[in-house]
């Protein structure tokens, strides 16, 4: 019996001793095979480093710490993170490993000079939390290039080869700087992140509770800084392998459609400024969002833009950018836009719109409620139909001739914009009178262009307006007493090219008149012949 408990103490050492010296192997081989990694970073010409490394057998989880590594041929971008832990660690295939959960803490990219612009960001996430993970065992090399759109499509290629079951982070605060560009400086903070269902570079559903910003602008000469927040920021459906295709100068030829995002949505939207205006947005929804690889082309935008923000474009320049964003637009698809009430509070007064809106070519804005010096002004709607902003910036690049002014045909261009119209429900003060010009409905509606002018048009206008004893052409309707202008108009035109003819829509129209009020005790006939009309008899 002895023997035996001795040779069973005998056995647990040995077990023991071989499992300490099976983790002091597994360890040293994660090291090893970590070592090897940042080697190859090295030995690219980049810089790389790490402290300590640690892995153990049991749960399989892998710890490094303090990780450094500045890219190769991309000396504006540094990396650094304070530790990385992976547990339950498994390799699928040669290529592919799994872990449980990735945790990743203290997680900074900063960028320097990026783009055309030379602006300056950074990224830090203090803690990351992937779920169920799964990607490449080995990452791929970084473009030597420093094109930021070739940077942009290879972080859509890694992103594209991982999946998880979510992701989560407190905070992701993201500052830039460009110098004296038009963007100013400053901070977002995101917080509450989280990713449910990555893959094959899309995702499910993607929120933040909530962010804040702070930027520093210049405005009119002025330094302003704009202080803000927005509440639950939403996106459901977003595929990053659309936004890939449009870098992908191999997709140049395709003319379908791929969609970035199936719904965004945000809770209240609040910005403040230094000057004293504040405005406040209720909600924004926005659904299908599609590009066309074909005429979806950012990087041609991006190769445009100046190094040095400070010096202005030359005409010819400014117009080649609205030409080329005329494309960009051609290629971008949305299906609807919502924004709810917006409110500008200003020294001047708070002006309010009930609801903004976008849907198949319409622009609508919708219950204005606005103040200016004669009184308040409101209008039910006022829309814009057939509405294409690739054509708004080609006729906008068309008028930017420097010394020559546009001709008519240029600026009949603004019938290719859009194809009509329409104003309901205005009510608004007549100079400094105490009177009200009220329009029901004015619509103007054109299309089946000739070149550059429509074919066929509609107009339809009822309203109601004060006449203007101030001016001459109204002088006769103020002499006989009459104050307001009732006009119903209904009146379609259309030409046909072949036969030159012209035909009029049946059309109705109508002017009615309100006089003034008169005492009862005098006739029309006396008030009008009379110098003084107290003493007229009826």
């Amino acid at each position: 019996m002895k023997r035996i408990l001795i040779g069973l103490i005998a056995l647990a050492v040995l077990a023991a001793g071989g499992w300490f010296g099976f983790n002091l192997y597994a360890r040293h081989r994660a090291t090893a095979e970590i070592e090897a990694v940042f080697d190859r970073i090295r030995s690219q010409g980049g810089k790389a480093s790490h402290g300590k490394v640690a892995f153990d057998v049991t749960s399989r989880t892998l710890t490094i710490e303090d990780i450094a590594v500045d890219p190769a041929g991309q000396p504006q971008a540094h990396v650094k993170i304070t530790g990385i832990k992976g547990v339950g660690l498994r390799q699928t295939d040669e290529t592919r490993f799994a872990a449980d959960s990735i945790e990743i803490s203290g997680f900074e990219v900063a960028l320097d000079e990026v783009g055309p612009g030379k602006l300056k960001a950074s990224y830090k996430v203090p803690q990351l939390i992937m779920r169920d993970y799964a990607g490449p065992a080995r990452a791929q090399n970084a473009p030597a290039s420093g094109s930021l759109i070739d940077l942009y499509r290879f972080v859509l290629d890694q992103y594209a080869s991982v999946t998880a079951s979510s992701i989560t982070a407190p905070t992701l605060t993201i500052a830039f700087d460009a110098g004296k560009g038009a963007a100013g400086s400053g901070e977002i903070v995101y917080s509450g992140l989280a990713i449910q269902k990555l893959g094959k570079g899309k995702i499910d559903a993607m929120k933040a509770d909530r962010a804040t910003f702070t930027i520093n602008v210049e405005q009119a000469g002025k330094a302003d800084k704009l202080t803000g927040e927005m509440s639950d920021l939403i996106i459901n459906d977003f595929d990053s392998t659309a936004i890939a295709a449009a870098l992908d100068p191999q997709k140049a030829n395709d003319d379908s459609y791929h969609r970035v995002y199936g719904h965004m949505s945000s809770g209240t939207y609040v910005a403040t400024s230094t000057q004293g205006v504040r405005m406040q947005v209720d909600g924004i929804a926005i659904a299908d969002i599609a590009v066309q690889p074909s005429k979806f082309r950012p990087a041609e935008i991006l190769a445009l833009l100046p190094t040095d923000g400070s010096v202005q474009p030359t005409p010819a320049q400014s117009r080649e950018m609205m030409e080329k964003l005329a494309g960009l637009y051609d290629g971008l698809r949305v299906g609807k836009i919502e924004i709810g009430t917006v409110s500008m509070t200003t020294p001047q007064g708070t002006p309010r719109l009930r609801a903004i809106r976008y849907q198949e070519g319409e622009f609508a804005l919708e219950g204005l409620d606005a103040p200016t010096p004669q009184g308040q002004v409101k209008m039910e709607r006022f829309a814009l139909k057939s509405l294409s902003l690739a054509n708004l910036f080609r006729w906008a690049a068309s008028l930017t001739t420097p010394g020559q002014a546009p001709s008519p045909d240029q600026m009949l261009g603004l019938f290719r914009v859009l194809e009509g119209a329409e104003i309901k429900g205005v009510v608004s003060p007549y100079k400094n009178t105490r009177q009200l010009v009220t329009i029901d409905t004015i619509s103007l509606n054109w299309g089946q262009l000739v070149g550059s002018i429509p074919s066929k048009v509609s107009l339809v206008v009822k309203m109601v307006a004060p006449t203007d004893p101030t001016n001459p052409a109204q002088l006769p309707l103020t002499m006989a007493g009459i104050d307001k202008l009732a006009i119903n108009l209904d009146l379609g035109a259309a030409w046909t090219e072949s036969s030159g003819a012209l035909a009029l829509a049946p059309a109705t129209s109508t002017s009615a008149t309100s006089p003034r009020r008169r005492p009862a005790s005098h006739s029309p006939t006396c008030r009008a012949a009379c110098s003084r009309p107290t003493r007229c008899k009826p």
